[in-house]
């Protein structure tokens, strides 16, 4: 993945864990795709971007978290999941 596509990831996470509530998660994660889809993004590259960022929310822990960011993390995973059935049918 390039390195802007990481910053990208990185900064869709900060906001993801630090939304007020799970619907700005959500309005964050489909402006993001939003975003991707009209800068021509490849549909296999917007799929992994989804990836990648569904493995880092995997990695935190529920112990470890405020339940307010608990929740958007759950959210976005479910969130994201979605996109990527989505784009797994169009394909």
């Amino acid at each position: 993945m390039s390195v802007s596509l990481d910053r990208f990831r990185a900064k869709l996470v900060i906001k993801i864990l630090y939304a007020r509530s799970v619907a700005e998660t959500e309005r964050f994660i489909r402006t993001a795709i939003s975003a991707m889809e009209k800068g021509k993004v490849n549909a296999q590259v917007i799929t992994r971007f989804v990836d990648c960022v569904i493995n880092q929310l995997n990695v935190f822990q529920p112990s470890n978290r405020p339940p307010l960011q608990w929740d958007n993390i759950e959210a976005a995973t479910r969130s994201l999941l979605q996109i990527r059935r989505s784009i797994d049918f169009a394909l």
